[in-house]
């Protein structure tokens, strides 16, 4: 009873952080629709609008035309939940998001206890959810502006959108978490190789559900573990060769990254843990590739189409891979934002070294290593936003930090409440963990926790202004009397692809009514006739119809709004012919949302 009330109440603290801000707006509701950061959102959203609508093909999801490479696991799930259920496609969006991020926060909970075996610590896993990265000195905000786009913000930033990205942090944080519990605390062979077989799959799917928290995850494991099987080996050499291939990386990456892809490139990025990995193979009599295996397979689906959408030019993925400039982290703004992880992971390393505990050693050596390497890429070649991968290690490094910091400081201040060793499947042979500790040892460590609890206190002050920032809390609702008169006009509109005038939303229409339309978001999926496109949303900015263009993309119908100044039933009312139309109400006046048969050939 002790662990669920533990675990509950964290799971409410998590809630409240996350959500509570939202729960006090009048305009609330489980399907209003978060506008942060919505423009890609709202693109995201058009995949699981057509999944809601019965629709999974591997197209672009607006004109449902071309292909899509983009992973779309995680939407075309919540978009089938929507289906099956009869849910809005926003309301399938908020509950996937929310279950994700409860799920998360249980396994912290649980982690948290098993690791400490005090029940009380479970409550602590609402904790790293609301770190921050000092941004409120640094850059009066709860986020630091880079150049470009890039910023760098705390857990809370980027799992507030309650995306895909939010959905394969919580699903890499749950795998390393077992991978730390499977090492730590399972004692029986068969369980823990079932435990990490699980976790295995997990990453390798999130390949199909986004591909940075894939990456970020797949960085973290493979050099934690390397990290292990070196420190535990009972030869020096391969030490010295894993920190050589670091410079040789850096080197040798930027020529990688120009004959062959980023994803070449980001994989010859694990050099540096090769020598760890063949130690670990060996150790483990061909185990371990048994776990690589199945992440591959688990990743394979959307890795293979992406290399086959390369191998063919595929316009799209062309561009994708060059649009990736001027997102680098600077070492000044990234050292600083990590201060609140960087100063415990540098504690936890030191304390390996005196109390010769292997795990504290790796981890904090490991994940330091990929955190620098996936935030420099740029530099070595990949070039594939380092400022995404740098929030994502941060949110990584924050959920799973917080179970070993605590065994650490058990070790250190109360030693007599540590976990038996009997149960501890971390007590090394070598280790000095029932070494008496010195008085000034623990004084110093009383010192370095009430340092650790300023900074983490501190950082906090990035999610209160978070918080308080009611401009990034603002809700999109498709409930109105409007777009209700989109849904219902777009009914007739049938598997034809619908022209929007520029009143009408296009995001908004595939959204309401999972019609076909022209858009394009430039940086998810290209439709078949794209350019097309891309001449109709530029004359639709500017009022216009093009009809030679719309003719040429294949457009069936036009939507318009008759409270629209552009007036295109009257200017170009030769080549409509109206179809339906259905009313709404602005307060004052009644205006109608018309749905109508496009023929460029009649103009």
């Amino acid at each position: 009873m002790g662990a669920v009330l533990a675990v509950s109440a964290a799971v409410i603290l998590h809630l409240v952080a996350q959500l509570s801000m939202l729960l006090t707006r009048a305009d609330w509701s489980l399907s209003s629709f978060r506008n942060y950061f919505a423009s890609d959102q709202l693109s995201y959203m058009g995949i699981v609008a057509d999944a809601a609508h019965g629709r999974f093909g591997n197209f672009e999801p607006f004109t449902e035309t071309g292909s899509i490479y983009y992973p779309r696991f995680y939407y075309l799930v919540i978009g089938g939940g929507a289906h099956l259920f009869g849910l809005q496609p926003t309301t399938a969006w908020a509950i996937g998001g929310l279950l994700a991020q409860i799920t998360l926060v249980v396994v912290v909970a649980v982690a948290c206890i098993v690791m400490s075996g005090k029940l009380w610590t479970g409550v602590l896993a609402a904790g790293p959810f609301v770190l921050g990265t000092f941004s409120t000195v640094t850059d009066n905000n709860w986020f630091t502006q880079l150049d470009s786009h890039a910023v760098l913000w705390g857990p809370f930033g980027v799992l507030f959108t309650l995306n895909a990205e939010s959905a394969g942090l919580c699903a890499g944080g749950i795998a390393l978490l077992l991978l730390l519990l499977a090492y730590a605390r399972l004692r029986r062979r068969t369980a823990k190789i079932i435990v990490v077989s699980v976790a295995s799959v997990v990453i390798g799917a999130l390949a199909n559900v986004q591909t940075y928290s894939f990456l970020t995850t797949v960085y973290l494991a493979i050099y934690v573990v390397a990290a292990y099987a070196l420190v535990t080996g009972k030869r020096k050499w391969p030490i010295y060769l894993s920190v050589l291939f670091i410079p040789v990386l850096f080197l040798l990456g930027p020529t990688v990254a120009h004959r062959g892809s980023p994803l070449v490139t980001l994989i010859f990025g694990l050099l540096p843990a090769v020598p760890g990995a063949i130690i670990l193979l060996v150790r483990s009599r061909g185990l371990v590739a048994l776990y690589f295996g199945l992440t591959g397979l688990a990743a394979s689906p959307s890795v293979l189409g992406t290399l086959i959408g390369l191998s063919n030019r595929d316009p799209f993925l062309v561009y994708r891979v060059a649009s990736s400039k001027n997102l680098g982290v600077e070492w000044d703004a990234g050292l600083v934002a990590s201060t609140v992880l960087a100063v415990p992971l540098i504690l936890v390393f030191i304390a390996g070294l005196h109390r010769r505990r292997k795990l504290w050693i790796a981890y904090p050596a490991g994940v330091g290593v990929a955190w620098v390497l996936l935030s420099t890429n740029d530099i070595w070649g990949a070039n594939q936003e380092p400022y995404r991968f740098w929030i994502d290690c941060f949110t990584l490094v924050a959920l799973t930090l917080l179970p070993i910091v605590i065994t650490v400081v058990q070790e250190y201040l109360f030693p007599k409440s540590r976990v038996d060793a009997s149960r501890d499947g971390v007590v090394e042979v070598e280790s000095d963990s029932s070494r008496p500790i010195g008085a000034r040892v623990r004084l110093a460590s009383v010192i370095a926790v009430v340092i650790l609890a300023v900074l983490v206190v501190f950082s906090m002050h990035d999610w209160v202004r978070f918080y308080k920032a009611g401009i990034y809390q603002s809700l999109i609702s498709y409930n109105g009397a409007r777009e209700t008169a989109m849904a219902k006009a777009a009914k007739g509109a049938g598997n034809g692809l619908v022209l929007t005038d520029p009143c009408v939303d296009p995001q908004t229409l595939k959204i309401v009514s999972g019609a076909r339309d022209v858009y394009m978001n430039f940086g998810m999926a290209w439709p078949e006739k794209y350019k097309d496109v891309l001449q109709l949303e530029a004359s639709r900015g500017d009022k216009i119809l093009n009809v030679k263009a719309a003719g040429s993309a294949g457009v069936d119908l036009v939507m318009t709004d008759t409270a629209c100044d552009a007036d295109w039933s009257a200017n170009y009312g030769s080549s409509l012919t109206k179809v339906d139309s259905a009313k709404y109400s602005t307060g004052a006046t009644t205006e109608s949302i018309v749905l109508w048969r496009f023929d460029p050939g009649a103009g």
